[in-house]
């Protein structure tokens, strides 16, 4: 509240979540502090526009890829908390702007918090990893997330959008495409 108060921004974009699932099933009520209750403390100090980030988990992943009014089915406390988030901040201003990505990624040798560090750095390190080969996802580079945000503004785009960039593959198979653009040992991924 402070913070808006103070520059008084004409937008304000929320990155902010809690997105590692399994630690989000550990702890279901951080997940909700972060994820849904952040969010509503974003919309209690703030009336303008804000554009929210999501995800594809808000879906049970039985019949994707999935449009923007496909049936919601969230089955994990990860989805479920960011379906929350997304209903409060629709509720909070019908010109707010929720955005889902999948996979979203961007090398920073500074975090695990992302799955093409977690690739990198396991095959930095020669350890064998464990990647499933019947998840698919359109991942998503931040750059090119970053500029929809920018189309969304400039084009006032409201209500729910879905991006993801063109490539629709396996986890397994962008898993082999980091290891070959990073030179690291393909083969210790199974």
């Amino acid at each position: 509240k402070e913070i808006v108060n103070t520059t008084a921004p004409d937008i304000v974009i929320n990155l902010a979540a809690m997105t590692n699932v399994d630690a989000c099933e550990i702890n279901p009520k951080l997940a909700g502090e972060i994820n849904v209750a952040g969010l509503q403390h974003i919309c209690d100090s703030f009336s303008g526009k804000i554009i929210h980030i999501s995800t594809d988990y808000v879906f049970d992943g039985t019949s994707g890829p999935y449009k923007e009014d496909d049936f919601l089915n969230p089955i994990s406390v990860y989805g479920k908390t960011k379906l929350a988030s997304e209903k409060i901040l629709l509720d909070n201003n019908i010109n707010n702007l929720v955005i889902r990505g999948n996979v979203l990624y961007d090398y920073s040798p500074k975090t695990k918090a992302s799955f093409l560090n977690w690739v990198v750095l396991s095959l930095q390190d020669n350890q064998e990893i464990k990647v499933v080969e019947d998840q698919f996802n359109n991942p998503t580079w931040t750059n090119s997330m970053a500029d929809i945000i920018d189309l969304s503004i400039v084009n006032d785009v409201e209500g729910i959008i879905h991006w993801g960039d063109s490539t629709h593959i396996s986890r397994y198979e962008f898993a082999k495409l980091i290891a070959k653009k990073f030179s690291l040992n393909e083969p210790l991924i199974k």
